[in-house]
């Protein structure tokens, strides 16, 4: 009898690494081009989603991936650094990177001490997509200059990164703490907003 189970975990370990060497065989042999189309595809998903948070779209979010809010974080600082003078843009660029990803790192942090079930990649990913609105109010504030007009746009914008936010963050959290956990999302859109609306 002991000589027959070393047999079957042996067996059971080759199914897993044969299991695991045919997932990785898939993507490993795959184009460049293919994979890069498909994470592009995922991302304009997602980014929909956020723009439209309703329904059942609403698990697409759960696969999560760090690309789409690499790509925001790096677009909305590119733009607030272009916006300043030579002197301050790798201030500013900086101060982005940092702002978004350490607040996003703290809102997510709070929500899991506060009994949330999203774990915290997941809550970054949602937290990086639903910067889009702001990414591109920036980018149309690149060549608006109105203050007022600036100002009408940016504040539906946070309003509306911060709906979507907790739109897929609200059903994580304990109802009893839901007030807490979606309190520092909204200070993290409104500070973001107030540094797109002073570029």
């Amino acid at each position: 009898m002991q000589g027959y189970e070393p047999v079957q975990q042996n067996n059971v370990q080759q199914s897993n690494s044969n299991t695991y060497n045919n997932s990785l065989s898939s993507t490993l042999e795959e184009p460049v081009y293919e994979t890069i189309w498909r994470d592009v595809k995922a991302i304009g998903l997602k980014v929909r989603i956020v723009l439209v948070p309703f329904g059942n779209n609403l698990n697409a979010l759960r696969d999560w991936d760090l690309w789409g809010p690499l790509l925001m974080c790096l677009t909305l600082a590119l733009v607030l650094g272009a916006a300043k003078s030579t002197v301050d843009s790798a201030a500013m660029f900086a101060g982005v990177f940092v702002v978004v990803w350490i607040g996003s790192s703290i809102v997510t942090l709070n929500g899991q001490l506060l009994g949330g079930t999203l774990s915290f990649f997941m809550s970054l990913c949602v937290l990086g997509y639903c910067v889009f609105p702001l990414v591109v109010c920036s980018i149309i504030f690149y060549w608006l200059n109105t203050w007022y007009l600036r100002l009408m746009l940016v504040v539906p914008a946070c309003g509306w990164s911060c709906f979507a936010s907790t739109a897929f963050l609200s059903g994580s959290v304990p109802q009893d703490r839901k007030a807490l956990s979606m309190f520092p999302i909204g200070l993290f859109y409104v500070f973001i907003s107030w540094l797109v609306l002073s570029m």
